[in-house]
């Protein structure tokens, strides 16, 4: 979020003495030309990919088109690589806990969108459902950063403290020449050379904004230390807005930036502390403004993380003070892997012992005739909770903050961790697992095993299908074995023939693909089947599979998606007429429907 309305303040009467346009290549050439290396810029993967993810249209609630996304994204790549630009990228891994009650006010927000949505879709109000893209395709979030990192060929980091504070943190250490974002908090911290703004990045003449620290430290007429506490009194991810809104009026009765903003910088002023905040000072000012002198902490802790990071304070558990040494060195591969982008976020954390998080998707909140995802998959994720804590016994649950319902929770729900019967036959132990020399058919063993409680796949006709199509075939039968009215054998038709046809399309043949308007049935299977993508993605992680052949671009597209479901239910359709009579589509659909439903007799 950054600083609760400064980019409004800051974007007024563009330009001024602390924001301007400027030209990308000129500035890297200037860099290039004063330090002799190359120029590189940090996008800032989070904020990047809405910007990125093209939202003109109101196409992304089918689920996303995933495969014209990696072309945008090799297209955003190749735009500052043709002006001498490499580009890097950092994504958010772990939800810093001081944070939870910012991420919590956000999915309630976002969460009344979604239900509004649902209400003009299911009363045909089509104009009022051609929403802007308020929340990313679940597909597209979860999976931008192997976009960048195996399509686009980038270093991609994942967080393990305030990804902000990181991002700037590695941009100053290796003099990094952008920062590129549209986050407030980059013209507080120390970082790169030049922070430029995404939202303003013209990729055609490649300029954009950036903004100046010390411009706007001259026109406030203000030191660094003041402005941190001014980032404070604004309202930011650490010092909540709502704790504010009391003390805004005292400048302005409607909350007016233009007058609340000025008015802070006087009052911040009128108290004439010199250097660096005391506790007493803070004490003094919590009093002041909230009536309350334990908020002098809020404050300490909101004005620290605008200061240099310290190893110290990133939350995360220090190896040396694991006693077990197996489940130490265990931590120390998926740390590696969980920084380095090689397995999905949410499984370092958990095996840390911080909660899972699930946000908000498209789907109806506010119908009790659907079963919510997140509790479609749980028993699975149990499973896969199993797997990561099996040498750790003394593990029996994890912290789940998933959102299932109209109401946000407000405590994290505990599941149990669920080992598979007899784990030990199937699991040689994480380290073997994640070992390149690790027989494949191990792991597919127990990959099978995990995936459903009672009937098994075939593991090694799993095997012999592999990667991408054991994905939507593993999807398609947890949710015939563990949810069983959720799908038709209509509904498997579809997910397959287009997972088998998307390889053949272009980007430019999706992009031709027309729909007249979204129906909420096809809208909730499509989220449906994306939640199970992305938490088979977590089991494959935890089997130690490498998941570049698993990627859903392979398989899914929201718009074939919509249109082969259109041709199944109102055409009446055919496999053959939906497999668009191609005789080796045909095959693989059958081959895949055999493993999702092995009882049906077949000719």
């Amino acid at each position: 979020m950054g600083v609760f309305r400064l980019q409004t303040f800051l974007d007024r009467d563009v330009p001024n003495e602390y924001c301007w346009e400027v030209s990308v290549k000129e500035l890297a050439d200037e860099y290039r030309n004063e330090t002799g290396t190359d120029p590189v810029v940090i996008a800032d993967g989070s904020n990047c990919l809405r910007s990125i993810h093209d939202t003109a249209t109101d196409e992304w609630i089918l689920g996303g088109q995933v495969k014209e996304f990696v072309q945008d994204m090799k297209n955003f790549v190749a735009a500052f690589q043709g002006i001498g630009v490499r580009v890097m990228f950092f994504f958010d891994g772990i939800t810093q806990e001081q944070k939870r009650g910012e991420w919590l006010q956000r999915r309630g927000s976002q969460i009344k969108k979604v239900m509004d949505l649902f209400n003009n879709l299911n009363n045909k109000n089509v104009e009022k459902s051609k929403y802007s893209s308020f929340l990313l395709p679940p597909l597209i979030g979860a999976t931008g950063r192997f976009i960048a990192k195996f399509e686009c060929g980038c270093d991609v980091r994942i967080s393990i403290s305030e990804c902000d504070a990181e991002i700037a943190e590695y941009a100053q250490r290796e003099g990094c020449f952008a920062i590129l974002s549209r986050d407030t908090d980059f013209i507080l911290l120390d970082g790169a050379r030049h922070y430029l703004s995404i939202e303003r990045l013209d990729m055609a003449k490649m300029t954009t904004v950036t903004y100046s620290r010390e411009g706007l430290l001259d026109f406030l007429k203000i030191n660094q230390q003041q402005l941190f506490l001014l980032a404070s009194l604004l309202g930011n991810d650490t010092v909540h807005f709502h704790k504010l809104k009391h003390f805004h009026k005292r400048f302005s009765h409607t909350g007016y930036i233009f007058e609340v903003l000025p008015g802070i910088v006087e009052y911040i002023n009128k108290w004439n502390f010199i250097g660096y905040y005391k506790d007493e000072d803070l004490r003094e000012i919590a009093r002041d403004v909230f009536g309350d002198e334990n908020m002098a902490n809020d404050l300490s802790v909101s004005i620290k993380s605008y200061l240099p990071p310290s190893r110290e304070r990133t939350g995360i558990t220090p190896m040396n003070d694991i006693q077990d040494k197996n489940w130490q060195q265990i931590l120390e591969l998926a740390r590696e892997k969980h920084c380095f982008s090689q397995a999905v976020p949410s499984m370092y954390p958990v095996m840390l012992g911080k909660a899972y998080e699930l946000s908000i998707s498209l789907e109806n909140y506010g119908s009790s005739d659907t079963v919510p995802t997140a509790k479609i998959y749980q028993p699975l994720r149990q499973r896969i909770y199993g797997v990561l804590l099996h040498e750790k016994p003394t593990a029996t649950t994890v912290k789940e903050w998933c959102i299932d319902s109209k109401t946000i929770p407000t405590e994290p729900t505990e599941v149990s961790v669920m080992r598979i019967c007899n784990i030990e036959r199937f699991h040689p132990g994480l380290i073997k697992l994640w070992d390149e020399t690790c027989e494949p058919y191990c792991r597919w063993h127990l990959f099978a095993q995990s995936l459903t409680e009672e009937k098994k796949l075939d593991a090694k006709m799993l095997e012999r299908l592999g990667l991408p199509y054991a994905v939507p075939v593993a999807v398609l039968f947890y949710l015939l074995n563990e949810c069983t009215e959720v799908l038709t054998e209509v509904d498997v038709d579809v997910i397959l023939a287009q997972a088998v046809l998307v390889r053949l399309y272009t980007c430019d043949n999706l992009k031709d693909i027309r729909y007249q308007h979204a129906e909420p049935t096809v809208i909730h299977l499509s989220t449906i089947f994306n939640r199970g993508v992305t938490t088979v993605l977590f089991l494959l992680s935890a089997c130690g599979f490498e998941l570049k052949e698993a990627m859903p671009w392979l398989y899914f597209d929201g718009k074939l998606f919509q249109q082969k479901y259109n041709e199944a239910k109102r055409k009446r359709a055919t496999q053959e007429k939906l497999c668009e009579d191609k005789k080796e589509v045909l095959l693989k659909f059958r081959e895949m429907k055999r493993l999702v439903l092995p009882q049906i007799s077949w000719r």
